[in-house]
């Protein structure tokens, strides 16, 4: 009961804690988001999509910090107004997979000249 208590007093202070932030989306799907102090991106939203010329005329969202997913991956975060951000898990597996083979193609090359594992380590 004690460790229930504790999740749920986590879990209600990490909510009432997330920061609002500005998700604006571009027109071939990727998002910026913008992060501000307290409640004033909440109440100045408006304003600091207007400032930036990146930013001005695209649709926005204000959403809480906590609906983004894992920053790690922000590089292939997509979306649209209104439904939300998520990863482009396709684009994500593209790109690991592209750079899985360059590794390899690489090795591969060095191999061919003669180097070993080993020495392919001391490289790297």
């Amino acid at each position: 009961m004690r460790k229930l208590l504790i999740v749920l007093i986590c879990l209600i202070s990490s909510y009432a804690y997330a920061e609002k932030v500005i998700v604006s989306y571009k027109p071939d799907g990727k998002v910026y988001y913008t992060y501000g102090k307290g409640d004033y991106v909440e109440t100045h939203a408006e304003e600091i999509v207007n400032r930036s010329d990146a930013l001005k005329n695209l649709p926005y969202d204000l959403i809480d910090s906590s609906q983004l997913p894992d920053r790690a991956d922000r590089d292939y975060w997509v979306g649209e107004k209104g439904k939300g951000v998520k990863v482009d898990v396709a684009k994500k597996n593209a790109d690991k997979t592209a750079k899985e083979n360059k590794i390899k193609d690489i090795n591969d090359k060095l191999n061919a000249i003669g180097l070993t594992a080993e020495d392919i380590k001391l490289i790297r």
